[in-house]
C-alpha cells in the first residue's frame, strides 16, 4: 500500500488561520461577503427548492 501524499501547505493553512478570527467580524475587512451571503442564501435555497419541486414559501 502507497503512502498518501500531503498536499497541504503549511503557508496557507498559516494565512487562512491568521485571518480565521476575523471573518467572522461582519464590519471587518470581509464586510463585503458578509453583506453578499443573504443573496447567496436566496440563490442556493431556490435552486434547492426548484431541484426537489418544492414551494420556496411553502413551509
Amino acid at each position: 500500500m502507497e503512502k498518501a501524499t500531503n498536499t497541504v501547505d503549511p503557508a496557507e493553512v498559516a494565512k487562512f488561520e491568521a485571518m480565521a478570527a476575523e471573518w467572522w467580524d461582519p464590519n471587518g475587512k470581509f464586510r463585503p461577503l458578509h453583506m453578499l451571503n443573504p443573496c447567496r442564501l436566496d440563490y442556493i435555497t431556490g435552486q434547492i427548492a426548484a431541484q426537489f419541486g418544492r414551494d420556496l414559501k411553502a413551509p
